[in-house]
């Protein structure tokens, strides 16, 4: 007898399973049919807006130069001699690291000449 009653459960379980998960047991409403609201959450008549999420930018894009120094001509442009142009370039660099040497000086003392 107890294996007739094990088979029935097993026979109900099974068919209110398969009931569980081919929708008919839990068919939604149909479009246009109102639906009760509990009280919680927006009603369901109310039309759903999206939420604006306001974001900063996480990268900024410079679309000029960064340092605003109009290049200066350069004098193998006006025919001069290309060795030149690089030895001037060459002394204004050491005249600028000088200038930072000058600025970046902790104590008098401590730097050999």
């Amino acid at each position: 007898m107890s294996v007739v009653r094990w088979t029935a459960l097993g026979v109900v379980v099974l068919a209110l399973g398969g009931c569980c998960t081919s929708g008919l047991c839990t068919a939604p409403s149909p479009i246009g049919v109102p639906v009760a609201w509990d009280g919680t959450g927006t009603r369901p008549s109310d039309e759903v807006r999206p939420v604006k999420r306001h974001r900063r930018a996480r990268h900024e894009i410079v679309l000029g130069p960064l340092n605003a120094v109009a290049p200066s001509p350069a004098p193998v442009a006006q025919g001069g001699n290309p060795a030149d142009a690089y030895a001037q370039q060459q002394s204004e660099a050491e005249i600028a690291e000088q200038e930072l040497r000058q600025h970046l000086v902790i104590c008098q003392g401590c730097l050999a000449h």
